[in-house]
């Protein structure tokens, strides 16, 4: 069972778990061929659908994004009246930010650490972002023009996964695009923002900045949960280096569960 159904069930709300294109129960092409848009689009599909569910109280829907999920979540919810949106791994600076902090992170957690070498390959990987991410070239049309950024693209974490972090370019170049904190400030339901003490991608800065711009906005309307030790997935580790592996994580489902339980039970809109 997922964080989101035990989370559900917890609370007595009804789910609608979205797989991604040609995942799990869902159809179509696979999402290593949807660009960006139309995978928000699909999720946006699926929302409508929910509030037109005769088992669910269209007033009372709840939006949860985690992970790349949770890129999404302000962008599904948008101009919908939902009654609460939570997001989990990921915050609102933006996406060519969460990447150079993907590969800090990456180059200072990994187990064969070169405090000599942090720099140097920083400065290489903020260069080949800006030409990937920003002019939307391909990593060997980079090396093709700039042949001292040869190996970046392989030296970094999800390329393995072809093309990138199972996705194609282009949902990466229009991810780039996206303003997600203007997003955020424009959501006037209730926001949770939950962030993992070890999160291994995006920082607590990412995460802090949707709850503290939302609350400079509309004071109280956004809550903060940090789980001591959790890594992205809220597994439990022993420190950083650890849930940088994904090694040894411990769950204890009931840190998240619970406060977010009662906070969802806080938001549920009721009859006069």
């Amino acid at each position: 069972m997922s964080q989101a159904e035990e989370l559900a069930l917890a609370a007595g709300y009804a789910l609608i778990r979205v797989d991604r294109s040609g995942d799990g129960a869902s159809e179509g092409p696979g999402c290593d061929q949807l660009d960006y848009e139309t995978e928000v689009r699909h999720y946006r599909q699926a929302l409508e659908q929910l509030s037109d569910h005769p088992w669910v109280d269209p007033t009372n829907v709840v939006v949860f994004g985690s992970s790349l999920g949770s890129t999404t979540a302000p962008l599904v919810a948008q101009g919908f009246d939902v009654s609460g949106v939570i997001t989990q791994g990921a915050g609102a600076l933006t996406y060519f930010e969460r990447m150079v902090r993907f590969d800090r992170i990456q180059l200072e957690r990994q187990p064969d650490l070169d405090p000599a070498n942090v720099d140097r390959e920083m400065r290489r990987r903020i260069e080949f972002h800006q030409l990937y991410l920003h002019q939307k070239k391909t990593p060997q049309q980079i090396e093709e023009m700039h042949p001292h950024l040869k190996g970046v693209w392989e030296s970094l974490r999800g390329t393995d996964a072809q093309p990138h972090y199972g996705r194609p370019h282009a949902w990466h170049w229009q991810a780039a695009e996206q303003n997600w904190l203007a997003t955020w400030a424009e959501i006037e339901a209730p926001i949770m923002v939950v962030f993992g003490e070890y999160e291994q991608f995006e920082g607590r800065h990412g995460h802090r900045t949707i709850v503290d711009t939302v609350n400079r906005l509309r004071p109280g309307s956004a809550t903060w949960l940090e789980i001591p030790k959790a890594g992205h997935g809220l597994a439990i580790y022993q420190d950083m280096y650890q849930a940088y592996s994904f090694a040894d994580g411990q769950r204890n489902r009931d840190l998240f569960i619970q406060p977010v339980a009662r906070w969802l039970r806080s938001i549920v809109r009721t009859e006069p």
